[in-house]
């Protein structure tokens, strides 16, 4: 149902992204079979409309246990962004990997040095806030936290689909 959505989404023309939550007790082969489904969809995609790329970007966030029925415990930041280095040696047919800024705060960009090269300042999130996540609108604190790591952070021009 998910890339049937995704593909009405994409016959219209406005582009889509695709994400992926880890931290649910998934195992790894759970893991790698939704990269595997993700990066054989983009293929499809990108064959079909002749387009250098389908789905713009890949976004991995963490669950986050507190307040939940599932419960359990949020993986660790180092794990997370060994994750997304998988994800972009894996992804290599999609643009930008984004890190979470809404599940991370400011370690998301910890994420940069593993090959996640986007990122967004959320303001806000129903769904994770109430599941546990505080999301942090120190917006300057966030991006000074990812030039102390050495990175030079710009804002980029917003996404357009062209054909």
């Amino acid at each position: 149902d998910y890339y049937q959505a995704q593909k009405a989404v994409l016959n219209t023309g406005i582009g889509s992204t695709a994400t992926m939550v880890i931290g649910f007790d998934e195992s790894l082969d759970e893991r790698m079979s939704h990269l595997a489904m993700l990066r054989d969809f983009q293929d499809e995609q990108i064959k079909k409309s002749g387009h250098h790329m389908a789905l713009k970007s890949f976004l991995c966030w963490t669950y986050k246990p507190d307040n939940t029925e599932l419960g359990g415990q949020e993986i660790s930041v180092e794990e997370y962004c060994r994750w997304l280095a998988i994800c972009r040696i894996y992804l290599d047919n999609v643009t930008h990997v984004r890190t979470s800024v809404l599940t991370q705060n400011e370690r998301a960009l910890d994420a940069i040095a593993f090959g996640a090269d986007d990122f967004d300042l959320p303001t806000e999130d129903e769904v994770t806030q109430s599941a546990g996540a505080t999301i942090s609108h120190q917006f300057d604190n966030i991006l000074s936290y990812g030039e102390s790591l050495g990175f030079q952070l710009h804002k980029r021009a917003p996404w357009r689909h062209s054909h």
